[in-house]
């Protein structure tokens, strides 16, 4: 299963994926990084956020998820807490240092719908 690059309404050029294994995740630290060694692909909450840095243009997020023995409402909270911290780079990348509540609302939920709709679509092909 490939990972795909989600859509770009929050911000144009603002680029997030989401890899939901391991081998997803190095296939995909390998085309953006020469860094080794890499961080872990998750954390010890089973889930983790990574920044890619382009010499050129906006940050790559990659979202990583290991949802093995996972309910799905605890997915949708893994993905919802990558989704604030994805918020979180985005505010850093565009220098906004106090956006409205419903700005940050409509963007957290803007992000993790599209994780959640990638989620749905790489475990449908499972």
């Amino acid at each position: 299963m490939k990972n795909k690059w989600l859509d770009h309404t929050v911000m144009y050029g603002f680029k997030l994926t989401l890899c939901t294994s391991e081998k997803m995740y190095w296939r995909q630290h390998r085309k953006l990084s020469k860094r080794w060694p890499a961080p872990h692909w998750v954390s010890e909450g089973h889930a983790a956020m990574h920044k890619y840095d382009q010499k050129h243009g906006s940050p790559l997020i990659v979202v990583c998820i290991d949802d093995k023995t996972r309910r799905a409402v605890e997915v949708a909270g893994l993905l919802a807490h990558e989704a604030v911290h994805v918020k979180q780079q985005l505010m850093r990348y565009v220098g906004e240092a106090e956006p409205s509540d419903e700005f940050e609302a409509y963007v957290v939920q803007n992000i993790t719908q599209n994780l959640l709709d990638e989620y749905a679509r790489q475990k449908k092909r499972r």
